[in-house]
């Protein structure tokens, strides 16, 4: 059970703010995928945070570079913003590393214009996170998809597990070395066409596929983040999906990941059929070393959404 303070007047949506311009000085978010999403210090907007009892909410906006909502761009999201949820409750609280993500699509409909998401922490010990998370149209109130997340919270890196681990090495870090630091700005490019798409290579035949990940797909130590996993899984998925189901055009229904290693490097991706019936297809979607060990798999459930025979493609 999560002990939440009696008071939480010192809890500020400031605290917040630089736990994450502290997780942009690190060497993975030079950009780093948060970035792209919208989410590191310099592109988020501080005024649609709010901030509740065990909780983190943010009114996300579609731009030009992040336009078509998604449920891979939902999971993506969530991955983000659940780790400045559990930051608040820990207060603080280490990023951690996460073992399993799922989320599955409520309405087929989603808005391209503000959604609210607001990210609740279930649990939070000191090993394990628990979040679940609502993505909701922020015009009608409409919900849309829902997800969860489970994190390993010690990261591995002795210094950081320091730092969080103890208020008062905290407060020093976020004092002395977060506030006296100078944002750095980055360019900002399209998420889909120029951050995923430029990397993916997808051989259709085969189900298979190369991702070359960089700079600007990574977590703030360095390895892919783990929304990165789930858009390149919906990406690749859906190619695979609609060849599979004869479709012109598939909808990503729902997704679970499970992660077991950092991915770096050259990722080799790999899709297979699980289930097919009528105009419905689960697939598994593995990330892995060129040496066939695997740092992620996925199970996508794609339904399709405009039904056609091979003869008429």
């Amino acid at each position: 059970m999560i002990k939440f303070p009696l008071s939480t007047s010192s809890v500020t949506i400031d605290s917040v703010l630089a736990f994450i311009r502290g997780g942009n000085l690190l060497n993975g978010s030079k950009p780093g995928f948060s970035h792209a999403l919208k989410l590191s210090y310099n592109t988020i907007s501080k005024e649609r945070l709010s901030i509740g009892s065990g909780s983190l909410s943010y009114r996300y906006s579609f731009c030009e570079h992040v336009q078509n909502p998604t449920l891979g761009l939902f999971v993506a999201l969530m991955d983000e913003l659940s780790t400045d949820a559990v930051f608040r409750v820990g207060l603080p609280a280490a990023p951690g590393a996460t073992l399993q993500m799922q989320a599955e699509m409520i309405d087929n409909e989603l808005p391209t214009n503000d959604i609210d998401i607001v990210n609740t922490v279930t649990k939070l010990g000191k090993t394990t996170s628990h979040t679940r998370t609502e993505f909701i149209c922020a015009l009608t109130q409409k919900p849309l998809a829902y997800a969860s997340q489970v994190k390993y919270m010690p990261t591995g890196n002795w210094y950081m597990d320091l730092v969080f681990g103890n208020k008062f090495f905290y407060d020093l870090y976020s004092n002395y070395i977060v506030g006296e630091s100078a944002p750095i700005i980055y360019e900002e490019k399209h998420l889909i066409r120029d951050v995923i798409l430029s990397n993916l290579e997808i051989q259709l035949v085969s189900g298979s596929g190369i991702f070359r990940m960089n700079k600007e797909h990574t977590n703030p130590f360095g390895a892919m983040h783990g929304g990165c996993h789930a858009m390149v899984m919906e990406r690749m998925g859906n190619v695979y999906a609609k060849h599979q189901l004869s479709s012109d055009t598939v909808v990503l229904k729902a997704m679970q990941i499970e992660f077991l290693k950092a991915a770096k490097g050259i990722i080799h991706i790999d899709c297979e059929t699980i289930i097919k019936k009528d105009d419905e297809i689960h697939v598994r979607v593995l990330l892995k070393r060129e040496d066939g060990k695997i740092f992620s798999e996925g199970k996508l459930r794609f339904l399709s959404s405009c039904h056609v025979t091979r003869d008429t493609i």
